[in-house]
């Protein structure tokens, strides 16, 4: 599998890439940069905020343990915390990297596709606008408060993102949908990740309707979210065709 080489500008926003934390221990956590700042925090040190799948994480990044770090570095081989965590390229085929990909991000978009057609489903049907927003919100903004947390209030950041949120799902969708490809984008891939961005459009009103009850109409509702599952069941046929026999598969709605 690649490293990835990371290329940064001094006090710039990075754009939203896909990475695998390995940390020790043998936890691996599935995660995307959300074009958060990388900025200097001492001469020794960079820090960035990560997104999770499920959730919020902050590591700190040693210069010692970049390579050519300046106003247009390189950074490459990564590693995070005492502890050190590899950081991989989520594009890459192969039948073991696959099978790795279907272990990291399968239960996830299984336990999406569960919550969707459960309990997102009795919410728009109860037309609980309430219900509906706790399910596909967004972990909530870092506040002032945080930084007095013992662990910046990422913790609580993790359990605020509804269970098909795009922190929790679709980021996972995406990046088992890179997994299909290797140097160039695949047409497979790109299928995949056409439906994940439908899917996004069907949280993002979603979310605005239960946001504002005022704006919560049922039928609207049931519309959008029968578009939503057309999108997570195309995905699935997508992702399973042409796998290996041995490979795991993604259940439709």
């Amino acid at each position: 599998m690649k490293r990835v080489l990371l290329s940064l500008l001094s006090l710039c926003a990075v754009g939203k890439e896909a990475f695998s934390f390995s940390i020790p221990g043998g936890l691996t956590y599935s995660t995307a940069l959300w074009g958060n700042k990388v900025h200097a925090d001492d001469k020794d040190r960079l820090q960035c905020d990560v997104a999770l799948v499920d959730g919020v994480f902050q590591g700190s990044l040693n210069r010692r343990k970049v390579v050519g770090v300046g106003t247009a570095g390189i950074i490459g081989l990564i590693s995070i915390g005492p502890g050190g965590f590899g950081v991989e390229n989520a594009e890459a085929t192969g039948r073991a990297t696959l099978e790795q990909a279907a272990d990291r991000y399968i239960p996830r978009i299984i336990s999406g596709g569960e919550t969707y057609k459960t309990d997102l489903y009795k919410a728009i049907a109860s037309g609980s606008s309430a219900a509906l927003y706790a399910i596909v919100k967004e972990p909530r903004a870092k506040e002032k408060s945080d930084n007095s947390k013992s662990d910046g209030g990422f913790s609580e950041r993790a359990a605020s993102a509804g269970s098909f949120s795009d922190a929790r799902v679709l980021n996972a969708m995406d990046l088992y949908a890179s997994t299909f490809s290797d140097r160039s984008t695949s047409l497979k891939t790109k299928s995949m990740k056409i439906e994940v961005s439908k899917l996004r459009e069907v949280v993002k009103e979603l979310e605005g309707m239960g946001k504002n009850e005022k704006k919560f109409d049922v039928k609207r509702a049931k519309d959008i979210y029968k578009k939503g599952g057309d999108a997570f069941n195309k995905y699935c046929f997508l992702a399973n065709e042409g796998l290996n026999v041995k490979m795991k598969r993604l259940p439709y709605l």
